[in-house]
């Protein structure tokens, strides 16, 4: 929502903008030659998570959602990739940002009888649906998308009832083994903790890492802090990222095409108070 909201301005002013976390679609299907994208869209996460679906067997899903376009685009896109799979998708709640009382909106997904949830947008309210869903005695599994979930703060503000619950995410700081640049990875994590940041920033820092190193790298080929000359650079960047090799594909109307990474995307499972390979 808020990437959509400046997005104008780079229009008007002629500057490159490096997109490290919106997830919207429209940001790089409305025509804008000034962004570059390297977090992946709902619709990738939900095509990522279409064989793992399969996997776990889900029959009916329920949503909820923060009712912004992180929340509402995740929702579209994930619903679309089950009901193709011939999953039945029920009832599809949404709430405000900055809401706190999800008892309504359990109550009728718990009513709707779905094996599975799944829950987009920020930590702090899925901490809070995670305690409620508990209090509510629903059985449906959770699973959380849009990879801001933060498990680490999960099991530390939510407790108990954070086990059983899965998250997607962007990077597997637990098991850095797992990505596609080990290396990279594990020297990330290594200087995070050896800095004692918060270890439930992992997940949300690294895009950082990988923006601040694509954007260098940029500069450093246009070899001049001139906004057109970036915006060329961006186009043939080759970094080893965190998150996988970062490089640039076309998206959006010919001849105003916006830059799109296409990440990696990973679940993992709280069991027990501590994060798990799924």
């Amino acid at each position: 929502t808020l990437t959509l909201a400046v997005m104008p301005k780079l229009m008007e002013y002629g500057v490159p903008m490096l997109v490290e976390t919106s997830s919207s679609g429209k940001i790089t299907t409305s025509g804008n030659p000034w962004i570059f994208r390297i977090s992946p869209t709902s619709e990738m996460e939900a095509k990522a998570f279409a064989s793992m679906a399969k996997k776990m067997g889900i029959k009916k899903a329920d949503f909820l959602s923060t009712n912004n376009d992180f929340g509402l685009g995740a929702a579209k896109e994930f619903s679309a990739m089950l009901k193709g799979q011939g999953v039945e998708v029920g009832t599809m709640e949404t709430m405000d940002p900055k809401a706190t009382d999800f008892s309504a909106q359990l109550a009728k997904i718990k009513a709707s009888g779905s094996d599975t949830l799944f829950v987009t947008t920020a930590v702090e309210q899925i901490t809070l649906i995670l305690k409620q869903a508990k209090e509510q005695q629903l059985k449906a599994r959770i699973i959380t998308t849009g990879g801001s979930n933060s498990p680490d703060q999960l099991i530390q503000q939510a407790g108990d009832a954070a086990n059983g619950s899965f998250h997607l995410v962007f990077f597997t700081p637990w098991f850095p083994e797992a990505v596609k640049n080990p290396d990279v990875a594990r020297k990330f994590v290594a200087e995070w903790n050896a800095r004692k940041y918060p270890v439930g920033g992992l997940t949300e820092g690294f895009r950082g890492w990988d923006g601040i190193n694509t954007i260098v790298a940029a500069i450093k080929a246009a070899g001049k802090a001139e906004p057109q000359a970036i915006q060329k650079a961006l186009w043939n960047v080759k970094v080893k990222g965190i998150n996988g090799d970062i490089a640039f594909i076309k998206q959006g109307p010919a001849g105003k095409e916006s830059a799109q990474n296409v990440p990696s995307v990973y679940v993992v499972k709280i069991v027990n108070g501590k994060v798990a390979k799924n």
